[in-house]
């Protein structure tokens, strides 16, 4: 029974470092052989220490990820393909350090490709309108609200987020705002409220007059700070707009600065192909970059796969019949289109943040055997 115990949890610790038995014999065995007992209760040790270590390091990337620009869920389906294509490599012999240097390398050319595929964004312009009110889920009164404090605000100036004990959203400017921070009195003509935007019926429509308010005004005036005063029916309805109107309000920025990319998992597919020309030193470093190769896909597959679409057959589709650069596919339609033609669109900051963050989290869980088997404890 002991030897069976002490298999299982060697089998436990293989598989939470990724490798193989003979990866978990080579940690155990660093130091001098040790009675049964005392070996197992090492093995159940680290095995815990591993595993909260291992969750824990998981745990802050994908927070940093959400934290600069998002794109959480992308970073973690990135994170997850290049540790298990990467372990697969590690399992057979290749060396994790060599497998590191070419997963960054190649890390580095997606960067650069997705870059050269940025398309900029203009404030004030109807792309950054329909961009707001994508970032707000589709929500256009939220989306109008966050276009307009954008557009005063730029990337600079501050847009803070208050509840409020009203029922509705507003947006409200420096003039109307008091510098100790409290809730500023009614000013009806310096507020946007929500209801402005109800009666409003479709997003042409909405487009439409936001392009000819611009026109009639002109531009913006200079950067300065905004204020959202979320209400609501209940406390929950108010921390549920509140967070909304703060990720939406990330995104959009991030669209402005860095410029949008094909959404759906495109770009990222859009990146595979110049990996293939990638100069390396070694064989284990090609290996790093095919990880990456692979992993690119995994968007757009878990997106087709998650609306019960054959995920294989649409990244394959997307990969190889590419008609333009933002040639996709749709899931909501179920149909292949042209992204852009469609607002299928992500923000360049936050793909990015997706794929640097993922492949600092696999560098990490790829090379942790390093210091289970260096050790001498």
């Amino acid at each position: 029974m002991k030897t069976i115990a002490k298999m299982q949890h060697n089998k436990q610790l293989s598989m939470l470092l990724g490798r193989r038995l003979p990866i978990v014999r080579r940690c155990l065995t660093s130091a001098r052989p040790q009675p049964l007992d005392e070996e197992q209760s090492v093995a159940s040790s680290l095995l815990k220490k591993l595993d909260m270590i291992g969750s824990q390091l998981v745990q802050d990337i994908l927070s940093g990820v959400h934290q600069q620009a998002g794109g959480m869920t992308t970073a973690a389906i990135l994170g997850r393909a290049l540790i298990d294509e990467s372990n697969e490599y590690i399992s057979r012999g290749a060396d994790p350090k060599q497998i590191r240097v070419g997963l960054m390398a190649a890390v580095d050319e997606v960067i650069y490709q997705l870059n050269a595929m940025a398309r900029p964004i203009h404030v004030p312009s109807m792309r950054l309108l329909s961009v707001a009110i994508t970032s707000a889920q589709g929500d256009r009164p939220i989306g109008g609200l966050i276009y307009q404090a954008i557009k005063r605000a730029g990337l600079e100036g501050e847009i803070a987020i208050k509840t409020t004990s009203t029922a509705h959203v507003e947006l409200r400017f420096p003039q109307n705002y008091t510098q100790d921070g409290n809730e500023p009195e009614p000013e009806p003509s310096r507020s946007c409220h929500l209801g402005r935007w109800v009666t409003i019926p479709a997003v042409d429509t909405l487009l439409s007059q936001v392009y000819a308010a611009e026109q009639a005004t002109g531009p913006a005036p200079e950067r300065t700070s905004v204020v959202f005063l979320v209400g609501g029916s209940s406390e929950a309805d108010k921390n549920q707009k509140k967070k909304l109107i703060t990720d939406a309000v990330m995104r959009t920025r991030a669209a402005v600065e860095g410029g949008l990319v094909p959404g759906g998992g495109t770009a990222l597919i859009r990146c595979m192909k110049p990996l293939d020309s990638l100069m390396v030193d070694n064989e284990d470093q090609r290996l790093g970059v095919r990880a990456v190769r692979r992993a690119l896909r995994m968007p757009c597959w878990t997106i087709a796969q998650n609306c019960n679409i054959d995920g294989n057959e649409v990244a394959r589709v997307v990969e190889e019949y590419r008609m333009s650069e933002d040639f996709g596919f749709d899931v909501v339609s179920g149909r292949y289109c042209s992204m852009s033609v469609q607002g299928i669109m992500d923000p360049t900051k936050v793909v990015r943040s997706a794929v640097t963050n993922a492949a600092g989290m696999a560098s990490l869980l790829i090379t942790d055997h390093e210091f289970v088997s260096e050790s001498n404890n």
